[in-house]
């Protein structure tokens, strides 16, 4: 087994923050701003409006903050998320696509005016 400060700085116990003791639930966002709820419907009520920036959140079951995808209750919450990743990923693939269609074209040009065809 590997000793604690060998393991990737993700994978380590300490790896994320103490969360606050404000209140039951919580996020930090992307700007370390915290929020508090008393619910986890209210929680999660607050990433569902989320604009796809990362979130750590806390429950009364997690001492530190985890990712909000560590809390089965709350992966439906971000449906937006990844329907946000997949615009780009297609995005990415049309991309790649026409540009795939324009150099096979001007490879056939480039090669017809090599050999004067």
């Amino acid at each position: 087994m590997m000793s604690e400060p060998a393991l990737p700085a993700w994978a380590r116990d300490d790896a994320f923050p103490i969360h606050p003791d404000t209140s039951k639930f919580g996020v930090v966002d992307h700007s370390r701003i915290s929020r508090s709820f008393e619910s986890l419907d209210e929680l999660k009520a607050h990433l569902e409006v989320g604009k796809g920036r990362l979130d750590w959140v806390w429950t009364p079951k997690s001492d530190r903050l985890v990712a909000p995808e560590e809390i089965p209750k709350l992966a439906g919450s971000l449906k937006h998320v990844n329907a946000m990743v997949e615009v780009v990923v297609q995005a990415g693939r049309t991309d790649f696509n026409r540009l795939k269609r324009r150099l096979t074209h001007y490879t056939a040009i480039a090669e017809k005016q090599r050999t004067g065809i």
